[in-house]
């Protein structure tokens, strides 16, 4: 499929070209993934190579509405017109929950820079590429940047920050958080965690790490929670990865910038909705905002994250 030029609108440079792949994780929320592929098609991708990948999950809830709801949904899969490059839907035979899908997205070839993974209860902000674009440059600055995340601020870890630290942007800081809601991975850096995601599951581990540095890492392990979260958690606490985040709210003005909100809705893990940040309007501001701001700052590179808060809890309880 022939993608479209937006030239009229955008200015392509070399700097923001990008090749990147974007997989859809869904199952048999219909609604949900109308409403997340419709957000990813109002971005302006300029010049890039965008490809989509939805993948499809079986549910285990056989029940005639359930699987009838699933079947919409590749319906609609097939037929959802990509216009950024090509579009591939992958139609699972078998269940195989949350996190498989995750440690599988980059079964699709291709030689791409960039890996975002969205579940289907994501809602993106029409400005998160041309936003990501201008700025991919200073925030994979580090080796240890894996990726980005397109949801703002912390959730379950706290990173202490200061405002107006020298050499460092008041935006833009690393966490060891693992960005369940719009990462942006290097690809290199993908396929480097799941070797090693790979490695765990062949020699039969579970991503445990130390109780002090554990939040509610190592619970979700405990409670059969099907979720990737430990599994970063921990990759990143092994190789001194990070990830870097956003928020304009502590230093900057009142209101935050949403690149992308999580609707929270119910899944096989987390039966209850959270009605927290999920107004779609978040995702309503100047399209260059968030750049603008970045580059008004003196220094532009992410904080530095310091050492790990032992002891600390989750900010989730």
């Amino acid at each position: 499929m022939s993608k479209v030029k937006y030239q009229d609108e955008f200015s392509c440079t070399d700097a923001n070209t990008l090749s990147m792949l974007l997989v859809v994780l869904a199952s048999y929320r219909y609604e949900s993934l109308r409403r997340l592929l419709t957000s990813l098609s109002r971005n302006n991708y300029g010049c890039s190579v965008v490809d989509l990948h939805i993948s499809i999950d079986k549910p285990l809830d056989l029940s005639t509405a359930v699987q009838e709801a699933r079947e919409r949904s590749i319906k609609l899969a097939l037929e959802f017109e990509w216009r950024a490059g090509t579009k591939t839907v992958f139609r699972r035979l078998k269940h195989v929950g949350l996190s498989q899908s995750w440690f599988e997205a980059t079964y699709a070839s291709g030689d791409y820079e960039y890996l975002g993974i969205f579940e289907d209860d994501m809602q993106i902000s029409r400005n998160f590429f041309p936003n990501f674009a201008s700025l991919h440059h200073l925030i994979f600055a580090e080796d240890s940047v894996t990726a980005f995340c397109l949801h703002p601020a912390d959730w379950e870890v706290r990173v202490p920050r200061a405002c107006n630290v020298q050499g460092f942007s008041n935006i833009l800081y690393e966490s060891p958080e693992p960005c369940n809601w719009g990462p942006i991975w290097r690809f290199s850096d993908w396929r480097a965690y799941i070797s090693w995601v790979s490695a765990m599951k062949d020699a039969g581990e579970l991503p445990y790490v130390p109780e002090n540095v554990s939040y509610n890492f190592n619970k979700y392990l405990n409670d059969g929670k099907d979720v990737q979260s430990s599994w970063v958690w921990r990759y990143n606490y092994d190789f001194s990865k990070r990830q870097v985040r956003y928020s304009i709210k502590k230093c900057l003005m009142e209101e935050e910038i949403f690149l992308a909100i999580n609707h929270k809705e119910p899944g096989e893990h987390f039966k209850q909705k959270l009605d927290l940040d999920t107004d779609p309007q978040l995702l309503e501001f100047s399209s260059d905002a968030l750049v603008k701001l970045i580059e008004s700052e003196r220094w532009i590179l992410p904080l530095k994250y310091g050492k790990y808060d032992k002891g600390a809890k989750s900010l989730r309880g």
